[in-house]
């Protein structure tokens, strides 16, 4: 064999062994690490509590347990998270309360794996039911107003 092929032969079993040790993900061109952030709901009322679950993947697998993640939400309710661990399955989950509406930004960071996708989180105020006195007294003196008009054509 001439030193072309066998260049050319090396180089081809370094691919096959590249591709074998980090999954398809590299040979398909997408990111070896990765993260990706979802939640159940993107609408929520003022006071409640919503949850977002990053899932961190190597070569396009669960990468499993003990990653560090930070959540970072930004906008009306902003804060930055402590560091969660993800679990068997590669993911770790993030719940905070709305207290003020408006939207609200999130992501995940991994020092390993970078940044993940965002999501938006959208809190609306919360409807109050009127209180007894603010129904009533409007109702009973309309009800008053009527006794004395009809008192007055007798």
């Amino acid at each position: 064999m001439s030193i072309k092929q066998n260049m050319i032969f090396y180089m081809g079993v370094a691919l096959i062994l590249l591709m074998i040790f980090t999954g398809n993900a590299a040979a398909n061109g997408e990111a070896l690490y990765n993260i990706i952030l979802t939640q159940d709901t993107d609408t929520n009322e003022v006071g409640t509590s919503h949850t977002v679950t990053a899932t961190l993947y190597y070569a396009g697998n669960n990468a499993g347990e003990d990653w560090g993640v930070t959540f970072e939400v930004y906008g009306f309710n902003p804060q930055t998270s402590g560091t969660y661990y993800t679990d068997g399955n590669g993911q770790a989950s993030f719940t905070y309360t709305g207290n003020n509406a408006g939207v609200d930004t999130i992501v995940a960071v991994s020092n390993e794996f970078g940044t993940s996708n965002t999501l938006t989180k959208t809190w609306t105020p919360r409807e109050e039911i009127p209180e007894f006195p603010t129904i009533a007294l409007p109702v009973i003196a309309v009800i008053g107003i009527a006794f004395v008009l009809m008192r007055r054509r007798e």
